[in-house]
């Protein structure tokens, strides 16, 4: 499978996550779309097995979105 394939397979799992979320509206459900958006994310960045050096850069990632959104999460969460 090349990479166009894979990025569109990605794409296409994301989308559905996405849609998911979006169908959780109610204000009991903020939840449920955290969830279903946190999936999105993870099958968006996922591109293969997850090595030493993919995590380390997975966790500066996430420490930047901790860090800018700090206030947001600890609400959502």
């Amino acid at each position: 499978m090349s990479a166009t394939e894979r990025n569109k397979r990605r794409i296409a799992r994301m989308d559905i996550w996405i849609s998911e979320a979006e169908k959780a509206s109610g204000e009991g459900d903020a939840h449920l779309r955290f969830l279903f958006y946190w999936i999105a994310y993870e099958a968006a960045y996922q591109t293969g097995p997850e090595t030493k050096d993919h995590r380390k850069e997975r966790e500066k990632l996430h420490g930047k979105l901790a860090f800018h959104c700090k206030a947001r999460l600890q609400d959502i969460l």
